[in-house]
């Protein structure tokens, strides 16, 4: 089978929705597929370089080059984007055969791949994997604009996706929107997971190097967070958790891993009187990462608004650390409650700090916790399961 999947971004290094392509692809491959990715969003290290083709790990990669895409020129940018780089997609991709055409999300170019997989009779799948349908919900407390434009994108995407030959969602709130918004009432459900053969078990004597190296406190209770700091991804609330947690056992240290405003939460953090107590690590590469997880106690994400399945917390769990997550969108998916950690709604802060406390002194219910969860990812949640979910969808249409 010759697959195409069609994605925002396919970096030469794990993060995000990378990751779940570069999985999914690398199994396909396993199985004797051709994979072909067209991707095209200006993310470093390749939006400043003249790349449009490289293969990486036995996949084609064609990057759509769009150098007009800068913050200086952020309205001529997306009028590129909707009305040009369309032309452009299709001046790459015909030149790709293909069985079947896998598209990431509702973005600039998932329209114009349903179009081309109509004229030229390949079945299309459209997969959402996080927030994508919150961008075209319409809302009571919007502005009449905002509104206009969200209804006018719901009635589009109500074509897009009843003409798509299959859909599918990573969570099961995004399957249950899908059918609220009447856009789907047959998608799949294929969650994303982890490759499970990446997670080792590191021996202990290795942890005080990589926390030296990283200037953490070798004796301190260490709760990380990785994920890129934004509003949406709910930092500064943690931090207040961890502030009203921190005055009660001071053994607490908060570990903040990922760039994005690093500052606003250290302006917050010496307003709470706990900047000492926390290390802001910033963007680190994907092996730097998996060094970083084991050295955790607990793993906590807290996001506010509609988030996909957590790739970091199924990650967190390989390593066998418990997880406390938001009760929010596809969170409830990355964990099982009071199995492998605790889901918690972001209204009850304080129930959050009392499970760090409590676990912060108990050892035991963290082993526990720990051993369950990754029993349970490796159970469902490996790449392997759900590349051959992917298939299975694929090959029936084809």
């Amino acid at each position: 089978m010759r697959i195409c999947h069609i994605t925002p971004h396919y970096l030469p290094s794990f993060a995000g929705l990378t990751t779940v392509f570069r999985e999914t692809a690398a199994e396909e491959i396993k199985q004797g597929h051709t994979v072909s990715v067209i991707c095209y969003f200006p993310w470093e290290p390749w939006k400043l370089t003249d790349v449009s083709y490289e293969q990486i790990e036995g996949v084609d990669v064609y990057r759509l080059k769009n150098r007009l895409i800068t913050n200086e020129k952020s309205k001529f940018s997306r009028l590129f984007m909707r009305f040009v780089f369309p032309f452009v997609f299709f001046i790459r991709i015909k030149k790709i055969r293909c069985d079947v055409i896998h598209i990431a999300g509702v973005t600039h170019l998932t329209y114009s791949a349903v179009l081309w997989s109509k004229l030229k009779r390949i079945p299309v799948v459209i997969s959402l994997y996080g927030e994508e349908l919150r961008w075209i919900t319409p809302s009571a407390d919007a502005s009449v604009i905002t509104r206009l434009k969200k209804r006018l994108r719901l009635m589009l995407n109500k074509i897009v996706f009843s003409s798509a030959d299959a859909v599918t969602a990573s969570s099961k709130s995004l399957q249950d929107e899908l059918k609220n918004l009447k856009l789907r009432h047959d998608s799949h459900l294929i969650f994303n997971g982890v490759n499970t053969a990446k997670f080792k078990i590191s021996h202990k004597k290795k942890f005080f190097s990589v926390k030296k190296r990283y200037k953490l406190p070798e004796n301190s209770f260490i709760i990380g967070s990785v994920g890129g700091i934004s509003v949406r991804k709910g930092y500064d609330i943690l931090l207040k958790i961890f502030a009203a947690a921190f005055q009660k056992n001071s053994n607490l240290h908060l570990c903040i891993v990922g760039g994005g405003d690093v500052q606003s939460l250290r302006n917050l953090a010496v307003r709470l009187g706990v900047l000492e107590s926390i290390t802001f690590i910033g963007a680190v590469s994907y092996e730097e990462l998996l060094e970083l997880y084991p050295v955790f106690d607990i793993y906590v994400q807290l996001p506010i608004y509609e988030e996909g399945v957590s790739q970091t917390a199924l990650e967190a769990a390989m390593f066998e650390k418990p997880v406390i997550l938001s009760d929010c969108g596809a969170m409830r998916d990355s964990a099982v409650d009071k199995k492998s950690g605790f889901i918690v709604s972001i209204d009850e802060p304080d129930t959050i700090a009392d499970i760090i406390l409590k676990l912060s002194i108990d050892k035991k219910l963290c082993r526990q916790l720990g051993c369950e969860g990754r029993k349970w990812v490796g159970e469902n949640r490996s790449y392997e399961k759900i590349s051959k979910d992917y298939l299975t969808v694929f090959s029936q249409l084809i």
